[in-house]
C-alpha cells in the first residue's frame, strides 16, 4: 500500500467510519415470520443437530473473514472498492466482517496444520487483513475456518490473528473466538450461511477515485 499523504476528504472517511454506529444501527435477529412458521420453530427439537453441510460443496469448504471495527458497512464497501478489493460485507453487531471464500485444494493447508494456531494466514486473508487494519486504530481479527463432510459428519478447524496498523499480531485461541463472536459471523464460518442470505449484506464492488482528489489509486501490500 502507498505511504504517502493521504488528503483531508479521504482521512474523513476513514474518521467517519470507525465506530459510527448511529447512522447504521446493529442489525437485530429478524424474527417475523407467518403462523405456520412460528409453529414450525416451536417444534424444532433443540437437541436435532444443526446440518452444517448445507453450504459445503464437494464436501469442503474453507473461509476467511476478517473482523473490522467499522461502520455503517456501505460506506466501508466504498472504500475497499476504492482499494479495489470486491468482496462481500455482512454488518454484524458494532462491526462489519468482510468474507472470502478460499481454495479447499490448497496443498500448503494440510502441512500448515501441523503448527496449530500459530499457522500464517492464507495469503489472501493476510493482505486484506493488513490494508483493513489500517483504516482502524484497533486493528482487525483475522479468521480462518476449514470443514471437511465425510460420513454425514463435519470436522475441521479454526484459527484467527489480529493485525494493527498492517502488521500481523498474536494468534488468539479459537474456542475463546467462537464463544464470543456474533451468531451471524459464526453461521457464516461454520458453512450453515452465506452473505447473500443476509438483506443488509453489502458487495464491495471496485470503484475507479475520482479524478482531481490528490491520490491515486491505493495499492495492495
Amino acid at each position: 500500500m502507498s505511504e504517502g499523504n493521504i488528503d483531508e476528504e479521504f482521512e474523513r472517511i476513514i474518521a467517519g467510519m470507525e465506530e459510527s454506529d448511529t447512522d447504521e444501527p446493529a442489525p437485530q435477529p429478524d424474527d417475523r415470520g407467518t403462523e405456520d412458521e412460528q409453529v414450525t420453530q416451536e417444534e424444532v427439537d433443540p437437541d436435532q443437530p444443526v446440518d452444517e453441510s448445507l453450504h459445503l460443496e464437494q464436501g469442503t469448504q474453507r473461509i476467511g473473514l476478517i473482523f473490522a471495527p467499522l461502520r455503517p458497512a456501505s460506506a466501508v464497501a466504498r472504500m475497499l472498492g476504492m482499494y479495489k478489493i470486491a468482496r462481500w460485507i455482512v454488518p454484524i453487531d458494532h462491526q462489519i466482517v468482510l468474507y472470502l471464500e478460499l481454495d479447499p485444494d490448497d496443498g500448503e493447508e494440510e502441512f500448515a496444520s501441523l503448527l496449530g494456531e500459530e499457522r500464517p494466514m492464507p495469503e489472501e486473508v493476510d493482505r486484506f487483513a493488513k490494508v483493513i487494519s489500517k483504516l482502524s486504530k484497533f486493528g482487525v481479527v483475522a479468521v480462518v475456518s476449514t470443514l471437511a463432510e465425510e460420513d454425514s459428519l463435519v470436522a475441521g478447524s479454526v484459527y484467527a490473528r489480529r493485525y494493527v496498523n498492517g502488521q500481523p499480531e498474536e494468534a488468539i485461541p479459537a474456542g475463546l473466538l467462537i464463544n464470543s463472536i456474533d451468531i451471524r459471523a459464526e453461521d457464516l464460518l461454520l458453512g450453515r450461511s452465506r452473505p447473500q442470505d443476509y438483506p443488509d449484506a453489502v458487495h464491495a464492488t471496485e470503484r475507479p477515485v475520482p479524478k482531481g482528489r490528490g491520490f491515486g489509486f491505493p495499492k495492495l501490500p
